[in-house]
């Protein structure tokens, strides 16, 4: 099933012939894999890949649904709704908490509420141009990644998205993919150190005409600042876009959750904030319970690097 998969994929997706060599030579599993077969066709198939999240001082097993498409002569008949109810019992039955996804364009968020699904995720671009002076980042030193192994660059990465109370974790293969995608695609991961201790980190690469920043850590605005503005140094570019956590004030919709298993999640976030107000933990409406959850008031939820 593995070729016809590869098809349907590369006629539904704008994705480079490396990235669906990567994409299926490292992250494909059959296993999670829902398709729907017509006289020995796939004609609809999507994939629910296992990751962790972190939640309320533990950790959850999550499964991400992506890779959502159908043959574009089969498209407005049911296929993926069909598709889309039978993943969410398999997700049950494997013993998932929560599910995750992010819409490939703004108009599906209202597709996959039928699901569900909540938005649950957001982020912020801000747009960074480089300084006619280039600042001194002293005493700090940016390093290439390329100067250093994987688990040097994912250390300082995993210590840092563990400290966060909610977010989906990425585990030491998956940030070596994260970082092979991202070199295939002309970009670099930077990492900033302090007297050899890092202190920030970022994930960047060229796009149209401007570098594109799409992870940035940083234990400070200054040691962010200089980073942005290396990264835009070495690239010869005079505008970086850079993703980042949301600002309540210009947030956008990035990604959506659904609950799977109410009662562990529920007891879990009663555990660990202690509300005094419970009324929204009875709200039946799963999309609701999700947002109250997940703190979506808040922003609080965090997703990135998705290989969406």
């Amino acid at each position: 099933m593995k070729e016809q998969v590869m098809e349907l994929w590369k006629m539904s997706f704008d994705d480079s012939d490396d990235f669906v060599q990567l994409y299926f030579n490292r992250v494909y599993r059959e296993e999670n894999v829902l398709a729907l077969c017509e006289n020995g066709r796939v004609i609809s198939a999507l994939q629910m890949r296992p990751c962790e999240m972190s939640y309320c001082g533990t950790v959850i097993p999550a499964a991400y649904v992506c890779d959502v498409c159908t043959l574009p002569s089969e498209r407005g008949k049911g296929w993926m709704s069909r598709l889309m109810h039978q993943a969410l019992e398999v997700m049950r039955e494997r013993g998932y908490a929560i599910t995750t996804l992010i819409p490939a364009t703004e108009s599906l968020f209202g597709l996959y509420e039928r699901f569900g699904y909540a938005k649950a995720f957001d982020h912020s671009i801000e747009m960074h141009f480089i300084e006619n002076t280039p600042p001194d980042p002293s005493p700090c030193r940016i390093v290439s990644g390329r100067q250093l192994p994987p688990e040097t660059l994912y250390a300082y990465y995993n210590l840092k998205q563990q400290e966060h109370p909610c977010t989906v974790l990425h585990s030491a293969e998956g940030w070596e993919i994260l970082l092979q995608d991202c070199r295939m695609a002309g970009g670099e991961a930077w990492l900033v150190l302090w007297h050899d201790l890092p202190v920030g980190m970022a994930l960047a690469i060229p796009d149209d005409g401007m570098m594109y920043v799409k992870e940035i850590i940083c234990e400070n605005a200054d040691i962010r600042y200089f980073l942005v503005q290396h990264i835009m140094n070495q690239s010869g570019n005079t505008m970086a876009l850079v993703h980042c956590p949301p600002v309540l004030s210009n947030a956008r919709p990035y990604g959506m959750a659904r609950v799977l298993d109410p009662a562990r999640m529920t007891d879990l976030y009663l555990s660990y904030y202690r509300p005094e107000d419970t009324a929204p933990l009875q709200n039946t409406d799963i999309g609701r319970l999700t947002q109250t959850l997940l703190r979506y008031d808040r922003r609080e939820a965090r997703m990135n690097l998705m290989l969406d």
